[in-house]
């Protein structure tokens, strides 16, 4: 009750009728993805996180629906039903797939509505315990490959529909090069990625689907950025750092300083910028090799077209890359590291890719369309 107190207190309260639209884009999160595929449409972004909410919208309708469902949810999840049966739109999509309220309202509304979730990531499910993973709900879930649908079927999470269309992110940082007048010209040897962990310990699932304690993960991704910078100074090679923290956010210090425990010998600097201007898709498309850890951006950098080596000095084959050839790199030692990293930097994305075969549209579908497709079913769905 002192959450929804706490909401009152702040929220502009908007009495009346409420106009029907096409589109609600469920969570302010990620929202600005969604808003790159829409042209004309009537939409909403409806905040539904604590913190997010800013307006309370009360008529007739609202509350009598809120009364009359009173013991069937949470406060919150019926009003919020009641407000999107009132918005009346054709769908709802939202780019936090895993939402427990999202899988709960569209369980309840799905034969009145079109509910969306678009794949962003890979990690929040991971987190996520067997009683959560049970509540998930996903009429139609737009993943970046079949990959995903195994996963999500061995979990036993309930996708009434995949759709594999690889990246959307990754797709609409090609779109901001073109319309920003920006090529894809080589700067740099390596990409690095930042997948900094300021916890001594990280929960990752094992193969009995069980969350295990992985105690020496910090240490394996710090190594990762020591290998690289070690030999960046060795070779001469030009090295970018893609940061994972918002610039000026309380996270961005904690990434530089999580970094200097292990980069204390060189001077090293982690890109930090506003994640629409797709900061680490541009940097990884200027590079000959993107390096790495378990990063979904391992995976969305191959839908590019991208040579990859993602390393796993941790001795647990649970995070290793789903791709178990040229990509993935185990040894934990600098010099075969040296070797294999300037081996793919000197090969052709040809040879690079024919070592993969047709593995790699299995773990995802190719990017460079994806936003065009996300849009078109957009479009179908509200003619």
């Amino acid at each position: 009750m002192l959450k929804l107190f706490k909401i009152f207190l702040r929220s502009k309260f908007l009495f009346g009728k409420i106009d029907e639209i096409d589109l609600i884009i469920f969570d302010c999160e990620g929202k600005d993805a969604i808003l790159q595929l829409l042209t004309n449409e009537k939409y909403k972004v409806l905040s539904v996180r604590q913190e997010k909410i800013s307006e309370i919208f009360v008529n007739f309708k609202i509350i009598f629906f809120v009364i009359k469902n009173l013991f069937q949810l949470p406060l919150k999840q019926l009003y919020l039903i009641a407000l999107i049966k009132e918005f009346s739109p054709k769908i709802v999509i939202s780019h936090i797939p895993h939402s427990i309220e999202f899988s709960i309202i569209a369980k309840f509304l799905q034969n009145e509505i079109k509910f969306i979730a678009i794949q962003h990531g890979h990690h929040d499910l991971l987190s996520l315990s067997r009683s959560l993973k049970k509540k998930i709900f996903i009429p139609e879930f737009f993943c970046f490959g079949n990959y995903e649908k195994n996963i999500y079927e061995k979990s036993e999470i309930e996708i009434k529909e995949f759709f594999p269309i690889g990246s959307l992110r990754a797709s609409l940082s090609l779109e901001y090069l073109s319309k920003n007048n920006q090529n894809k010209d080589i700067e740099y040897d390596i990409c690095l990625i930042s997948e900094y962990s300021p916890s001594k310990k990280k929960l990752f699932p094992s193969k009995s689907d069980d969350l295990q304690l992985i105690p020496s993960y910090p240490d394996h991704v710090g190594k990762i950025a020591y290998f690289c910078h070690k030999l960046r100074d060795e070779e001469k090679l030009r090295l970018v750092f893609c940061g994972d923290s918002a610039p000026d956010s309380i996270y961005q210090k904690i990434e530089n300083d999580f970094y200097k425990k292990y980069l204390s010998h060189t001077n090293f600097e982690i890109i930090q910028k506003k994640r629409d201007t797709y900061p680490t898709y541009i940097n990884l498309l200027k590079s000959k090799i993107v390096i790495g850890g378990y990063s979904t951006v391992m995976r969305e950098a191959l839908s590019l077209g991208k040579k990859v080596l993602s390393c796993n000095f941790t001795n647990n084959e649970s995070i290793n890359f789903p791709l178990n050839n040229i990509c993935l790199f185990t040894k934990n030692n600098y010099e075969e590291f040296k070797k294999i990293v300037l081996k793919i930097i000197e090969m052709s994305e040809e040879d690079y890719f024919k070592q993969l075969n047709s593995d790699k549209k299995f773990i995802i579908e190719d990017s460079h369309q994806t936003s065009n497709m996300m849009r078109k079913k957009i479009s179908n769905y509200l003619s």
